[in-house]
């Protein structure tokens, strides 16, 4: 719009004090929008609700009705200064209600602007801000929003005087007008990463560099572990989760969790070693107790997400990421963390039934490894690793083979001493190929 253009508006519908603003408006006007008043009529309450957020967010003032006969109401106590009405598509017309048509500028700017809040990355700012408003006001001004050119504002100063906090307020307040726009946070501490200036330049996020601020993102990553559909029962009701690991070409891992219907919509399509594109998920806090990534965060998928299967494999991804701690070490670690070990399986025990606490039976297999610490640690596995990796182990230990074994995410368990066992999480890799300490171990235990 040319600044200083005006824009004439006229009521064309409406008898009494039913009716829209006739008042004219100009461009400076439409650009304001805390002076345009939606009645937005919807019988649906989350629909309601959620139309409602949306235009408040966007600066609009919305009084929300869910029948016509409020509509007539409101039309009569506020006609003259209501804008615009928006009925949901789907509702019944009453033949005595005369619909208010409003088809030119204004329904077109409100339209646009709504659509720009729906797809702009908004950075989430707390409400909390404390003598922020004067840095916003001077900034604004350098700014000069209008100029046909490009401005570069630097913000500098000593770490913790909200720097940050500034920029994400600026960018806010002005995202709305632009076509495109993209916050780019952490540029120092991303350009300084493996690969830190390729990633910035890179469409898909590093996971690493994932944060709740971002509403818009999308990581390339390979799922390297699937856990099983588990179902439960809590205060709300029956459901049913599941989650699966992911890592990226910069070594980042994180998990995701899905619930319900998203389980039933992803669960088939996610296989352990394919490469995916991933997108509109949430990011939420890890809960630590069933996450043992190095990842403050985990995503969680909804309705809306997308998983797309990248059909050409990406050499740049590892299949898979170790972080091996030696056996000597393990005496003094935690009970119940989680840790990557990898050894000489120098014997292995028979499978085993055991009764679980709930009544459930079980198999129990335990095993010893030994590295080149010179170290060996007991290793219990549970539940279907006795069958398979434990039943090929022992096979294998039988024909006078001892066999080198990578754990990825074993618990530490003390009972009776310092031990590893297998839980939910745990993946078991027999003479992993490609691996340094594996070849290692494999010509140590030829001499």
């Amino acid at each position: 719009m040319d600044k200083g253009k005006q824009i004439m508006i006229s009521n064309n519908g409406g008898h009494g004090g039913r009716g829209c603003n006739s008042n004219t408006m100009t461009g400076d006007a439409f650009n304001n929008q805390s002076e345009l008043k939606i009645l937005l009529c919807d019988s649906d309450p989350e629909s309601c609700d959620e139309v409602s957020t949306l235009l408040t967010k966007c600066s609009y003032q919305v009084i929300s009705v869910s029948s016509f006969v409020e509509v007539v109401d409101t039309l009569d106590a506020e006609g003259p200064l209501i804008d615009i009405l928006l009925v949901a598509v789907d509702a019944h017309i009453d033949k005595g209600m005369k619909m208010l048509k409003y088809e030119g500028e204004l329904v077109k700017i409100v339209v646009s602007k709504v659509l720009l809040e729906l797809k702009k990355y908004y950075m989430v700012v707390t409400d909390n801000l404390v003598r922020i408003y004067h840095h916003e006001e001077e900034i604004t001004k350098l700014f000069d929003i209008g100029f046909n050119g490009v401005r570069i504002v630097p913000i500098h100063g000593i770490g913790g005087i909200v720097k940050t906090t500034i920029a994400k307020v600026i960018y806010n307040k002005f995202s709305v007008l632009f076509d495109c726009c993209y916050f780019l946070p952490d540029v120092g501490e991303t350009s300084q990463q493996h690969n830190g200036l390729l990633n910035l330049q890179n469409p898909h996020n590093a996971i690493s560099a994932l944060n709740p601020d971002q509403v818009r993102w999308a990581i390339k990553a390979r799922v390297t572990a699937k856990g099983d559909i588990h179902c439960y029962n809590n205060d709300r009701g029956d459901g049913k989760v599941f989650s699966f690991d992911l890592l990226d070409s910069n070594g980042g891992e994180i998990r995701v969790t899905c619930f319900n219907a998203v389980v039933d919509r992803f669960y088939d399509a996610i296989e352990v070693g394919k490469v995916y594109l991933i997108s509109k998920g949430s990011l939420k806090p890890a809960q630590k107790n069933f996450n043992h990534l190095k990842n403050e965060w985990e995503i969680l998928l909804k309705a809306t997400s997308t998983v797309e299967l990248c059909l050409d494999e990406d050499g740049s991804i590892p299949r898979q990421q170790f972080s091996f701690r030696p056996i000597s070490e393990i005496e003094n670690a935690e009970n119940n963390s989680i840790l990557d070990i990898i050894g000489i399986v120098i014997s292995v025990n028979p499978s085993m039934p055991i009764m679980k606490k709930n009544g459930m039976e079980t198999q129990r297999r335990i095993l010893n490894l030994k590295d080149g610490s010179g170290k060996s640690v007991e290793l219990t596995l549970w539940g279907e690793f006795c069958n398979r990796e434990g039943q090929q182990l022992q096979e294998m230990i039988d024909s006078g083979v001892f066999p080198v074994l990578a754990v990825k995410a074993g618990k530490i368990n003390d009972f009776n001493g310092k031990s590893i066992e297998s839980f939910s999480a745990t993946q078991l890799f027999i003479n992993p190929v490609l691996l340094p300490k594996s070849l290692q171990l494999q010509e140590f235990s030829r001499n």
